[in-house]
């Protein structure tokens, strides 16, 4: 010890005591831990030192020019940030308005010459534009591979499945171990080829990240970003068992579950390079409140070093990681204490990284601080004027807004009524959507409506959609420009759950029977097959405008061009690329981006008078051997994403999908978990669809910038079309259900109108629209206000006073056989539904009420109109 203590002090006198004895003692650590790796792959010591040394200077080297380089890029995003609020408001927009569109984006339209920057070129939609890439990009990859390789075909099917993940993980261990791996250990050649996949994303991944300020060099050791799960962690020393009802209740933690957790973790963890010289098992029991509460996944003070500065791009790489001894002990941690399987885990780190990144994009290094920075300049502008007033009021929805796309609102806590809520909640999807379906043929309305807005004639815009019920994928132009959009993947991985509930559930079992059951009712297809169509009709409508000056665009599609930040330059540059001709039909995607020559790049920054500032970035991070990334290729990369968010937001704009601010409004900012958004999920739940409807359908047409008879005429579409796939709707869910849809058209022809308008959403009924008559006519207005959940206390409160006072025997029975047949999963759907009611549901009512089906009957013609075309009383007796 006194030897190491003699030379501590050595060092300290030769760099003059700049550093403090203990972070001079840190660095030795983590040379000795690095030594004694590469010794442990036979390296001799001094040789092993010797690297080792090399390695900590020069990634001291890399942190000190990342540093003055995120100082210089974080001035620039803040100034192009007060660029845009100035720009609005030189153009009658309110300040908070230019903040939110970077946030989460608004319909207004706000461009800024200066700083390239629209009202839809949002956090959130460069977030889901790089998730496209990024995943859209793993999923081809192996498509072309198992079309390529014969041996490998259907590599992606065996992705999906997860049936080998855990070798694809050790494979992908050796991978990130670079030249000191050993690819091929399990023998699964299969496993092996889509490690490959997965490590050559990872890595655009961290260059990505790192190309906005993060500092992430050696990821050996460290898998995938960890996921924890509170709950499996504050109970460590109790696991959950579901045939112990008790368990369910577990309240807390003790310190015996810290204990167990701390003692299960160590035995996984390479302790020396996750803790060098620390104490291990004290900086585990520290972090485990961190777990409990969420408060781990916080930025962290790396890379600047400046106290109290939440830092993003520290935060991303930061070196208190969890570093696992092999590949099988971090499978074996995340199976007791992750939140998700292995594959899933390594997906939600690949979005975790493109929401990182979209908020590095906009706000830098440091987006908290900058986001207050922005905040306090828009306050400061209006300072005693009226319009100060206003934006006051809105600030608390801006910081809404940041808590969701800065994913502060996500971190996960300990709640034991979470877990329960999400199981139940997905039960009620289960049980009350199976005829969502028919109603899905209102997606055509909104479809035509975005493709209004990128310059396509409605009997274009109509033809094209409704041949796509026609049109196989495989092998066609459909196909090929999906795959070139990396459409419907998402969807693929992770089913269509997003549509119905924006919360984040959990993977496992449950996550499992979701997929299957919108597959098996056809939404998945469904959603699938028209967001490809109308992505691929988008994308033909830019393909129709090649070689066009911007100035002669129409003027719907110089607008959407603009509100990603694609405006005159960008547009003529884009020209001067190859774009995709696919049988006869030229088509503008992404990659078209990757196509332009560094003369046409070069020429367009100078034009922006940019250039200065993309060059002394990349030759800052190329004197410290970083990032080898010119500035011409930063500038293809913004634009192919810029491309990417393009497609990804507007295609959720056509096929209706909440967002991020979608999010914001509807839960508040609230965290995960937490008693108030649990309670806000139950309350809303099925109620996203008619805020969607209102924020994107409705926003778009009444403040997306038409005006005159082009709004008038966008409104009346919007309407007419929703109220006639609403009565095409009732047409089939009436025929499904064994009733007469003419009859109610003879009997009650304005009853019919209004149901078909309900139905149709056009009055942004969405839920009624997805539900059908279950919130219609199954249940009070305050029982729909309140959720499918909550909203059924008060059946269960009559069936409990009846039971226990023994009042009205028969109703009850009927009241319970209806609750059953309600909330029994996959029993309202259209292949179960009707069979159930005929042989089941009408035979137990009218056993235990004689006569109800008759009175039924007579109840549906008489307010309803309604008749049967397979009458319930001729088969029930």
């Amino acid at each position: 010890m006194a030897g190491r203590k003699d030379c501590i002090d050595e060092i300290l006198e030769a760099i003059g005591k700049r550093m403090k004895r203990s972070e001079v003692e840190d660095h030795l650590e983590d040379i000795d831990s690095r030594a004694e790796s590469y010794q442990s792959e036979g390296m001799a010591r001094a040789e092993a030192l010797r690297r080792a040394t090399e390695d900590v200077l020069k990634e001291n080297s890399i942190r000190g020019n990342i540093a003055k380089r995120n100082a210089r890029e974080d001035a620039v995003k803040l100034r192009d940030l007060r660029n845009y609020v100035d720009g609005a408001k030189k153009n009658g927009h309110s300040a908070e308005l230019a903040i939110e569109a970077r946030l989460t984006g608004t319909n207004v339209p706000i461009f800024d010459a200066k700083s390239r920057a629209g009202n839809q070129l949002s956090v959130a939609a460069l977030a889901l534009g790089a998730k496209k890439d990024w995943i859209g990009g793993v999923v081809t990859d192996l498509e072309r591979i198992g079309r390529d390789e014969p041996k490998f075909r259907g590599l992606d099917s065996v992705f999906y499945s997860r049936k080998i993940e855990d070798d694809i993980f050790r494979e992908k261990w050796q991978l990130d171990h670079g030249d000191r791996g050993k690819p091929g250990i399990t023998k699964n050649e299969a496993a092996l080829k889509i490690a490959e996949v997965l490590h050559k994303w990872d890595r655009v991944r961290i260059n990505a990240l790192n190309s906005e300020g993060a500092w992430i060099t050696d990821y050996a050791g460290h898998v995938t970003k960890m996921v924890h799960d509170p709950d499996r962690i504050r109970r460590a020393a109790s696991p959950f068992d579901p045939r112990k009802p008790r368990g369910y209740f577990y309240k807390g933690f003790t310190e015996a579950d810290r204990a167990a957790w701390v003692s299960k973790t160590l035995q996984h963890i390479d302790v020396k390079r996750t803790f060098g010289g620390a104490d291990a098992e004290q900086a585990l029991a520290h972090m485990y409140g961190g777990f409990i509460d969420g408060s781990h996944m916080e930025p962290t003070l790396e890379v600047t070093g400046e106290p109290g500065v939440p830092n993003i791009a520290g935060h991303v790489s930061q070196k208190r990681t969890l570093h696992w001894k092999s590949a099988d002990d971090w499978l074996a941690y995340n199976k007791a204490f992750g939140r998700l399987e292995p594959t899933d885990q390594w997906l939600k780190g690949l979005e975790s990284g493109a929401n990182h990144y979209a908020l590095m994009k906009v706000f830098g290094s440091k987006p908290r601080e900058n986001f207050a920075d922005i905040v306090k300049y828009g306050q400061d502008s209006q300072m005693g004027t009226p319009q100060r007033l206003s934006f006051d009021k809105r600030v608390p929805a801006l910081e809404n807004r940041y808590r969701v796309i800065s994913g502060e609102a996500d971190r996960p806590i300990a709640n034991m009524w979470s877990g329960i809520v999400n199981g139940v909640m997905a039960v009620q999807r289960w049980s009350k959507l199976g005829f969502t379906p028919f109603a899905m043929l209102q997606d055509n309305v909104t479809i035509s409506r975005e493709l209004a807005n990128h310059g396509l004639g409605l009997t274009e815009r109509w033809s094209s959609m409704l041949s796509g019920y026609f049109q196989g994928a495989e092998g066609s132009a459909k196909a090929e420009v999906a795959d070139l959009l990396h459409t419907g993947i998402l969807g693929r991985l992770r089913g269509v759950t997003a549509r119905f509930d924006i919360s984040d559930a959990r993977a496992g079992t449950m996550a499992k029977v979701e997929n299957h059951f919108f597959k098996w009712t056809g939404m998945t297809a469904m959603t699938e097959n028209k967001r490809a169509d109308a992505e691929r009709m988008m994308a033909y409508a830019m393909g129709k405008n090649r070689g066009k000056a911007f100035a002669e665009l129409g003027a719907d599609e110089g607008r959407m061009l603009e509100a990603f930040g694609i405006g005159d330059k960008e547009w003529s540059l884009l020209n001067t690329a190859e774009w995709n001709t696919i049988e006869g039909q030229t088509y503008l995607t992404p990659d078209v981006a990757q196509r332009l020559s560094n003369d046409d790049v070069d020429a367009y920054l100078k034009s922006r008078g940019s250039i200065s500032d993309q060059a002394t970035s990349s030759v800052m991070l190329r004197m410290a051997g970083h990032i080898p990334t010119e500035a011409a290729d930063r500038a293809r990369q913004d634009l192919a994403l810029k491309l990417w968010a393009y497609y990804s937001e507007r295609g959720q704009y056509a096929v209706l999908e909440p967002g991020a601010r979608e999010k914001a409004i509807l839960y508040q900012g609230t965290q995960q978990g937490s008693p108030l958004n649990v309670a806000l999920r139950l309350l809303l739940q099925f109620k996203q669809f008619p805020a969607t409807m209102i924020t994107k359908s409705w926003g778009t047409e009444i403040y997306g910038g038409r005006t005159g008879l082009g709004r008038i005429a966008g409104l009346t579409e919007l309407i007419v079309g929703s109220t006639i796939f609403g009565v095409l709707a009732n047409f089939l869910n009436q025929t499904a259900k064994g009733q007469d849809p003419t009859t109610q058209w003879k009997n009650q022809p304005v009853q019919a109108l209004i149901s078909g308008f309900l139905r149709g959403g056009a009055a942004s009924i969405y839920g009624d629209f997805l539900l059908g008559e279950w919130s219609r006519f199954g249940m009070s207005a305050a029982d729909t206000l309140l959720g499918p959940t909550a909203g059924q206390f008060n059946a269960l409160a009559e069936l409990w006073t009846d039971a226990t006072h023994m009042k009205k025997g028969a109703a009850t029975g009927a009241l319970a056989v209806r609750m059953v047949r309600s909330n029994t999963p996959y029993l309202n759907t259209i292949y179960l539904r009707t069979a159930f009611d005929y042989m089941v549901t009408y035979r137990l009512q009218e056993w235990l009420n004689p006569g109800y089906l008759e009175r039924m009957e007579r109840t549906m013609k008489d307010k309803q109109g309604i008749e049967f075309w397979l009458r319930p009383t001729q088969v029930s007796r």
